[in-house]
């Protein structure tokens, strides 16, 4: 028998905590206006499991719940304010931050939604300098 593979996670200050399983896991990146309002960036990353896959194992009393749209509800700690999932109610789905995966996913992203509304500048960060964290020693050899 094949032992399935689980995931784990949690919001910035560790209060809420989750773990899911890899079975029928997908990975998209969302441009919507919405995902870039509520997330405060210019594209969401979200991981995709079935609503059994998905248990909270820490924190359920400190979860805040705001209703983003006709179906879909939001889940964020009240203590430091991450955004840790989303439930659409159209679908039997949680929608992970990716973010906020501790564990090592593989998947890469197989789907880009609201293409049409990408940041104009996206396909150009393939060509900037980067740099190590803290450090920032430069790691591609561009300083």
């Amino acid at each position: 028998m094949i032992e399935e593979k689980h995931g784990k996670g949690s919001c910035f200050c560790g209060t809420v905590r989750y773990t899911f399983t890899f079975t029928g896991l997908s990975s998209s990146v969302c441009h919507c206006d919405m995902c870039r309002a509520l997330h405060g960036s210019d594209y969401t990353t979200w991981v995709t499991v079935s609503e059994d896959a998905f248990s909270l194992v820490n924190g359920e009393e400190s979860i805040t719940s705001y209703q983003v749209s006709d179906h879909t509800m939001s889940h964020f700690c009240s203590l430091c304010g991450t955004k840790v999932y989303s439930v659409d109610s159209r679908y039997c789905n949680v929608g992970i931050l990716r973010g906020t995966i501790e564990t090592e996913i593989d998947e890469l992203p197989r789907r880009q939604w609201f293409w049409d509304k990408k940041v104009s500048w996206l396909n150009s960060l393939q060509n900037t300098k980067k740099f190590t964290g803290e450090t920032a020693e430069p790691v591609d050899g561009m300083t």
